[in-house]
């Protein structure tokens, strides 16, 4: 970083410091010099040597040095004392007898000794910063994975999606990435909101604009963006659709290394994700119409569902009490797409609790193998069913696994297992693939108290049609045998409903 020394603390004072504007005023920063050495733990550090810690400050404490330089001492002394990691930028010494200068190896003492005054500062100021610079901008360009098309922007290994201001930006950083096939796609400013908006059922809220660029750069939260109105948060299935969507950016790519060992790690966290989570899955009940009526906007949850659901609702909102038995902790969070939608549990005998739920599957073009489709929200739904209204039940991972598996045991050849959001990125899930996540994470569920058994639900195949779901371009199905080759952009091609 380059910078100016604009304040210099004078000889008279115990600690010694200098102010630098680093990078023309994008960070204001104090170097506090003769820091001791039994803060150091490197041993090349001998007596004599000069050791000076870099801190960053906001503007305000910055502009100390024309209207209050006791203060500015008193903070030089805080920072000289809690060594606050949230602040410091850079770490060296100068050797005393060669001059030197090298790498110490100074470690932080705290987190933070306000908290976290710095990062709120920062993030404040590169969100003005970011927004002055698309307000300014005619058109937006937004990078994504060939792989899986425009509809999903690449997502880096800080969970943030990248984003340009000028056609030429979006080039270079393609370019910059040659073993990674990125594209980018431009945008109008009407149009870049309403995308990104679609980000929050990906759990995406990060992005970075002109990333490796001489452009304005600016670190920024969609929140920033959005009008209070567009805003939402905390959507059931974003977490795991966040992950999907990061494994099979890294898969598409696993011809690089690095990309690869990414690829392999990210299959963890989606088998942990897969157990805790949540699905919508569609339904219909016996003897009824599988299309309810418009104005029919339930999600029948089952006991150990609703269960999950509450739990997680308390664990993510701060402040939110415990329900009554039975009650649903409706209106806090939902699936992205079903605002309108209101959870209830359909095992009570009130709520349809003694009707027959058969839920619809999907057939492989290929094999005719049956497979349940979970979704992670209500455009994935929607994404395959088009305008058509389904009931809509809500499931665990367990509870689907569990029908699976009874279909085989059942002697039903036919049960490929799993398919989480067929249209899209997605996931196809075997019961080969079933045991191997239990296994991988044996020891987590064992503490998850035991799914009750299904009692009445039963996995049927549908006799409906729909002609976009029959489309089948000529494209290969994804194979079974791993769960890396098991996912498709559009799995539509690849499953019609039975």
């Amino acid at each position: 970083m380059n910078g100016t020394v604009e304040y210099t603390s004078p000889s008279r004072n115990n600690r010694m410091y200098r102010l630098i504007n680093l990078e023309k005023g994008k960070i204001y920063a104090i170097e506090i010099m003769s820091m001791t050495g039994d803060m150091l733990s490197d041993m090349a550090w001998i007596p004599g040597d000069i050791t000076s810690v870099l801190f960053a400050l906001t503007d305000e404490e910055y502009a100390l040095k024309d209207n209050d330089t006791e203060k500015l001492d008193t903070l030089a002394d805080e920072l000289f004392h809690n060594l606050p990691k949230d602040r410091m930028l850079d770490t060296h010494m100068i050797d005393s007898k060669t001059g030197e200068k090298k790498k110490s190896d100074i470690k932080p003492k705290t987190e933070t000794m306000d908290d976290f005054k710095y990062p709120k500062y920062s993030a404040k100021r590169s969100a003005e910063t970011g927004l002055k610079a698309i307000d300014a901008a005619d058109k937006l360009w937004v990078i994504y994975n060939r792989a899986l098309g425009d509809n999903y922007p690449t997502i880096d290994g800080n969970g943030a999606a990248w984003v340009f201001t000028s056609a030429d930006g979006a080039k270079s950083i393609i370019k910059k990435n040659e073993g990674i096939d990125l594209c980018s796609k431009e945008y109008s400013k009407s149009e870049f909101l309403k995308f990104i908006k679609s980000w929050f059922a990906l759990g995406l809220l990060r992005l970075k604009l002109n990333p490796g660029t001489d452009d304005v750069y600016a670190q920024m939260t969609i929140m920033d963006i959005l009008p209070e109105k567009d805003r939402v948060a905390n959507c059931f299935g974003a977490p795991l659709h966040f992950s999907m969507v990061r494994f099979c950016q890294n898969h598409a790519n696993s011809q690089n290394q690095n990309v690869a060992a990414m690829a392999n790690a990210s299959w963890n966290v989606i088998c942990h994700q897969i157990q805790q989570s949540l699905f919508l899955v569609p339904f219909m009940f016996d003897g009824e119409d599988p299309y309810p009526a418009d104005d029919d906007y339930i999600i029948h949850g089952t006991d150990y569902a609703v269960h999950l659901f509450n739990h997680t609702v308390m664990s993510v909102v701060n402040g939110i009490q415990p329900p009554a038995q039975g009650q649903v902790l409706n209106g806090i969070m939902n699936f992205y797409g079903g605002e309108k939608y209101t959870l209830v549990n359909s095992s009570a005998p009130e709520n349809d609790g003694e009707k027959l739920m058969r839920f619809l599957t999907l057939t492989g073009n290929n094999d005719n193998k049956t497979f349940i489709p979970a979704y992670t929200d209500f455009v994935q739904i929607k994404n395959f069913y088009g305008d058509k209204k389904v009931r809509i039940a809500l499931l665990s991972y367990r509870e689907i696994a569990s029908m699976s598996t009874k279909g085989i045991a059942d002697g039903n050849e036919n049960v490929g297992g799993i398919v989480i959001n067929p249209v899209g990125v997605n996931i196809q899930i075997s019961p080969e693939q079933m045991t191997a996540i239990d296994k991988a994470l044996q020891s987590e569920a064992d503490k998850r108290e035991e799914t009750p058994p299904v009692e009445k639900e039963e996995i049927v195949e549908e006799n409906t049609q729909d002609k976009a779901a029959e489309e089948a371009p000529n494209e290969e199905a994804p194979g079974e045998e791993t769960l890396k080759d098991s996912f498709g952009t559009k799995l539509k091609n690849f499953f019609k409903r039975s």
